[in-house]
């Protein structure tokens, strides 16, 4: 057995040769695999202060990802193995303890070659010690003699599995959680599939009819889509079948097939016109009282029909509808998942995140004629945007569902015809967002030419950048000589506001500033973030004002950041806007904060690559999100006003920026956070951490604060998914303790 060292201690402090702390978010160890080392690799974790959560990642060559790592059970002690045969091509592995920088604890790697000493391992500390029932017990056995049997029958069994490089019986996740994630969505949907089967039957009037253009769609690709709408037995469903004028003639014989089926009709049109006019045939056809829109190559997952239907009653005043969907091959293997987040009109903009399944109000649709025909290649997301206009909040609802299986092929047209596709796209965009008088320009996104950045009629309002500072001459020197020199807003007003600064360099700064019209403000008190803050935003005269910390660098490429922030206040209800910030190793620092995280709130994908899609490519696009920091925050002066500043009582610190969206989405007001305005943060340089001491204490207040009044331990954040772990700051799959329910999006 040879001990193990790490090759790298990510966020963690070494107070003993075994015993650590997290100083940071998602902690870990990282360590190169020796191949002649042994098989098999050990892991012993025992928790001393704070939560676990104990995940394993593996690099067999291209890096460490979600998709290919192991969530493990939480003990208070407890003892892991990998094999290495398990994972041929391992190369790196990382051992996460933890989620968040609030824990102590003992750990102790190693690798061997010995089974038996791993199975003992096992045996002691996780059968003997924690009671994990590590092997199933044959439920065949009867009486005490079997029963005693069946045992050493169990336990040889685990000290041959594991002596094999098996035997994992602590493990919680799986490599990939997607096909256990939509089995465990089946069997929870089967008493609701029960209960609407009960209160629909089977109406003179279909309560949905799922519409399907076709053409020349193979054998296999027909039968799974048939298959899957006939095996949910929803007699209150129908299937509709728009055949596009199929030249082939087994076509014709495999339709004939299908509307044989119950609840399967066919229309066949005599001309070829493409998906437009086939699916709009097809909706004239339809007799439901919601029409859903499924391409002829994709499936149904078992209880998605069900499940739209019990969203639909209890939820009378919707106008609208839409679920999430797997990402699968042609032989429907899973390979990705949108997990969507709750309606989002400005996420809208720069991509068609809804995509399938929608479910549309028959009578609305056909009041806008349904599907134009010369937007080929982008007619869903050109109906969803002009159905969706004007929608009330709270009418268009999220249900979270992997109700639909979307096999991404190459043949598909908007992929075959891409520039067409996206060009169609941002016709549409261009008519959804734009009004008489006030045209706009949709363009290719910077991150990503494939979507889109939709360009906002221009205002040009006053900014106040109110920069919080103490000491800190290089700091406070280097952020207001990039406002004035790469930054190209041409209104701005900038207010330092001081709490006690003695260095004489910043005193001589500060009198010059003062001579070229900057505020400066000094008043000797204690660090009160939120309250420096709020004296800054009184000072200035600004329409908008920019909280700003002092240890943020604006790039030489980034001059356009301010002016992106001011555009984004232009989307519907929007007073809040953020924006990117990466640490100097050019790491995400915030892309957004997500509510509810860790119990309380917490930068989502924090530390990826600065490249990195995100979940959907999100991270590419400007969406709405429940809250983003304070270090870099546009805020409208009537939002402001409205919300009464910062909370400097509760949260003179930590929190304030969140507490402060929190409050503003209470309000009915949006936080936008966009992509397009890229900062550098060199994180807490001048206030420091969080983690020890009074400061510690003072955060622990201020926590707990926020989780009282905004109930962050159990909140599912709207910009979030219910199948996403609320611990950990890069979405990771898993599974909820129920069905999760319908989310109405709150605003326009």
């Amino acid at each position: 057995m040879k001990r193990l060292e790490a090759d790298a201690c990510e966020r963690l402090e070494r107070l003993s040769p075994v015993v650590y702390a997290a100083t940071g978010p998602s902690p870990g160890f990282v360590f190169d695999i020796d191949p002649s080392a042994g098989r098999l690799v050990g892991f012993f974790l025992s928790r001393a202060r704070g939560e676990l959560a104990p995940r394993v990642f593996f690099d067999e060559g291209d890096g460490f990802s979600d998709v290919n790592t192991l969530v493990l059970k939480s003990f208070p002690f407890a003892f892991y193995h990998v094999s290495r045969e398990r994972k041929g091509g391992l190369r790196r592995l990382r051992f996460e303890p933890c989620e968040a920088g609030d824990a102590t604890f003992r750990f102790l790697a190693f690798q061997t070659s010995s089974g038996i000493l791993v199975a003992i391992l096992h045996y002691l500390f996780n059968l003997r010690y924690q009671k994990v029932p590590l092997v199933a017990g044959d439920p065949k056995a009867r009486g005490r003699l079997a029963s005693w049997k069946a045992s050493i029958a169990r336990i040889v069994k685990f000290f041959g599995d594991v002596s094999k490089g098996g035997g994992m019986r602590v493990q919680q996740g799986a490599q990939n959680m997607l096909p256990m994630l939509r089995s465990w969505l089946v069997l929870e949907a089967a008493a609701v599939e029960a209960e609407m089967n009960a209160a629909l039957g089977q109406p003179e009037r279909p309560l949905i009819s799922f519409v399907t253009p076709t053409y020349n769609t193979s054998e296999t690709f027909l039968r799974d889509l048939v298959d899957s709408f006939t095996l949910q037995k929803a007699a209150y469903a129908e299937l509709i079948l728009s055949d596009d004028g199929s030249p082939d003639p087994a076509m014709a014989a495999r339709l004939a097939v299908a509307e044989q089926k119950p609840g399967v009709r066919v229309v066949r049109n005599e001309t070829n016109r493409g998906i437009a006019a086939a699916t709009n045939a097809g909706i004239a056809a339809a007799r439901g009282r919601w029409i859903s829109l499924v391409d002829h190559d994709d499936v149904l997952v078992s209880g998605a029909i069900a499940v739209i239907a019990k969203a639909i009653q209890d939820h009378p005043d919707a106008v609208f509808f839409y679920t999430d969907e797997l990402i699968v091959d042609a032989a429907l293997k899973p390979l990705g998942e949108f997990c969507k987040p709750a309606y989002d009109s400005v996420l809208l903009s720069g991509m068609n995140y809804i995509n399938h399944l929608s479910i549309y109000r028959a009578d609305r649709l056909a009041e806008l004629g349904a599907l134009r025909e010369d937007r080929e290649g982008s007619q869903d997301y050109d109906l969803l945007l002009r159905y969706l206009a004007g929608a009330a909040p709270g009418s268009i609802v999220h249900v979270p569902y992997l109700a639909y299986l979307w096999r991404r092929e190459t043949a598909s047209y908007s992929l075959v015809n891409a520039e067409r596709s996206v060009g169609s796209a941002r016709l549409a965009l261009e008519a959804a967002y734009g009004h008489e008088g006030a045209p706009v320009v949709a363009e290719p996104a910077p991150t990503d030419p494939r979507l889109h950045r939709v360009r906002l009629p221009q205002r040009t309002p006053l900014v106040t950048i109110v920069i919080p500072n103490r000491d800190s001459p290089a700091l406070i020197r280097r952020i207001v000589a990039d406002i004035r020199e790469k930054t190209n807003y041409p209104r701005v007003e900038i207010v330092i506001v001081d709490n006690g600064s003695v260095d004489p360099a910043v005193l001589a700064l500060y009198e010059a500033y003062r001579r070229d019209g900057i505020v400066v403000d000094i008043k000797p008190e204690p660090f009160n973030f939120a309250a420096m803050c709020n004296r800054g935003a009184r000072l200035g005269k600004g329409e908008a004002i920019l909280f700003l910390n002092n240890d943020i660098e604006v790039p030489s490429d980034a001059r356009g950041w301010l002016a992106e922030m001011v555009e984004c206040l232009g989307f519907a209800a929007t007073g809040i806007v953020g924006a990117k910030l990466d640490y100097p190793s050019g790491r995400i620092q915030h892309a957004g904060v997500i509510a509810g995280l860790g119990n309380a709130a917490g930068h989502w994908n924090i530390e990826a690559p600065t490249d990195a899609p995100g979940p959907m490519g999100r991270l590419f696009v400007r969406q709405t999100l429940s809250a983003v920091t304070g270090a870099c925050m546009l805020v409208s002066r009537p939002c402001f006003d409205t919300l009464g500043g910062f909370d400097e009582e509760s949260f003179a610190v930590a929190y304030n920026d969140i507490d402060f969206c929190l409050r503003a989405r209470a309000a009915g007001i949006r936080t936008v956070w966009t992509p397009f305005a890229r900062l550098i943060h060199h994180e807490s340089l001048t206030r420091g951490s969080d983690e020890h001491g009074a400061q510690n204490e003072r955060f622990k207040r201020e926590t707990h604060h926020l989780q009282t009044r905004h109930a962050t331990t159990t909140l599912i954040d709207d910009a979030y998914s219910p199948f996403y772990h609320r611990r950990y700051s890069d979405p990771t799959i898993v599974t909820p303790d129920a069905l999760p329910a319908p989310r109405p999006g709150r605003l326009p």
